[in-house]
């Protein structure tokens, strides 16, 4: 397989099986950012996105990213009958985070990335940002509710403390600048409502 960048191997206890990662290493070594790629993909699809989030952050800031059970060049058994829930995706990247000396951490994925990501954050008690599409039914609304979570492939509303939505109407336009931040859920101190705010387009600002 024709690789564009160094990949590096994280063995497991056999010392045969091993998870297939490379590193962008950055000018801080402590807490790098851990990437989880989606289902069907590998860590190198996402090379280039990679590449411009690293240099983004001035190369300051060490992205790591693994090919997950049956994907890319990890070579960890991967029988799909067996494969039923993300539980195992979960419990190889423990693995794979230990194995590679990795106790601080800021996760980021895409799809089956992401829910593996959060799941591995949920069962370590740990803070957690996640990102979410709302169903169709939040198309051209200013607020944006709980219910819109339930149709979106995304969404695991249900597991939130807290729900943020960025509402939208009017025109596409860069001039509609209007934008309307919602708070569906709140678990933390029970306050719900809409807040307007204005957005610079070339900068993403709200203000």
């Amino acid at each position: 397989m024709f690789s564009k960048v160094q990949r590096k191997k994280a063995y497991v206890e056999n010392e045969e099986e091993y998870f297939s990662y490379f590193e962008l290493e950055g000018a801080e070594k402590s807490e790098p950012l851990i990437f989880f790629h989606a289902t069907g993909l590998n860590a190198e699809t996402y090379l280039n996105l990679l590449e411009k989030i690293h240099l983004k952050l001035d190369r300051k800031k060490t992205i790591i990213a693994f090919d997950q059970r049956g994907h890319g060049i990890t070579n960890l058994q991967a029988d799909p009958k067996k494969l039923t829930s993300w539980d195992q995706y979960a419990d190889d990247a423990e693995v794979f985070l230990e194995k590679i000396n990795i106790s601080s951490a800021i996760f980021f994925g895409h799809s089956m990335g992401s829910i593996v990501a959060a799941e591995v954050a949920k069962r370590n008690n740990l803070l957690m940002w996640a990102i979410s599409q709302a169903s169709y039914d939040a198309h051209d609304r200013a607020f944006i509710d709980y219910a819109m979570l339930d149709n979106s492939k995304t969404g695991k509303a249900g597991e939130a403390d807290v729900i943020i939505g960025l509402g939208k109407t009017g025109s596409s336009e860069v001039e509609n600048n209007v934008r309307h931040i919602c708070i569906s859920k709140n678990k933390i101190n029970g306050w719900h409502g809409m807040l307007n705010c204005n957005i610079d387009v070339e900068h993403g600002i709200y203000y």
